[in-house]
């Protein structure tokens, strides 16, 4: 299973899962299910051969160990499947992730005001997908969080940014890069940030 149809298959499932919870709030014989549950649950729906049921479950498995490292979504899915941490917290991860998005595409407007919407939405795109400059997520951090865990986040963000950095190779001739600070990859503050999302308190 490849990581986008790693993704799609746990869209399918939240969306079955939620589906499943409207039928169990009408009808009150209906048990509820975890995640882990329903997942068996849907495919059973889906297929009814336990063959297949076998080898979907144990594809999403291998892909949750594959792909959790690099992508948070997956991650936070193996998180629920295994009970570490509550369902609804993907909805919190969700919201963070659109405020994200909102106050990055605020910042790139402020700095780029002759650039269209449209141009602006690329820009943003190509950072969640890529590289967010140091500037821009510190701003980000400190808009959503009060103070105290701002600080806190910047500090742990700090230290990944600097990790990542030493282990990129250099690019270009001559020595290190001159100022503007490391510059991490999307996946590092975003990962810190919704998974520390749920504690910190916002503005």
């Amino acid at each position: 299973m490849t990581l986008k149809a790693a993704r799609e298959f746990i869209d399918e499932l939240y969306a079955s899962k939620a589906r499943h919870d409207e039928r169990c709030a009408q009808d009150a014989k209906l048990l509820r299910e975890t995640v882990e549950q329903h997942l068996y649950s849907y495919l059973n729906t889906k297929y009814g051969l336990k063959q297949l049921i076998t080898r979907d479950v144990d594809a999403c498995l291998d892909a949750v160990r594959r792909f959790s490292a690099e992508d948070n979504d997956v991650a936070t899915f193996g998180a629920i499947l295994r009970n570490e941490v509550d369902e609804p917290f993907r909805l919190v991860q969700r919201q963070l992730k659109e405020t994200v998005r909102a106050l990055l595409t605020a910042h790139l407007k402020g700095r780029h005001p002759h650039k269209s919407d449209a141009q602006v939405a690329s820009s943003v795109l190509a950072k969640t997908r890529g590289v967010v400059q140091e500037e821009e997520w510190r701003d980000v951090v400190l808009y959503m969080y009060a103070p105290e865990d701002a600080a806190l986040l910047l500090s742990r963000l700090a230290q990944k940014a600097a990790a990542l950095a030493a282990d990129s190779p250099p690019r270009g001739g001559g020595g290190g890069a001159a100022g503007g600070g490391a510059r991490p990859r999307r996946s590092a503050p975003r990962s810190r940030r919704e998974s520390d999302g749920g504690a910190a308190a916002r503005r």
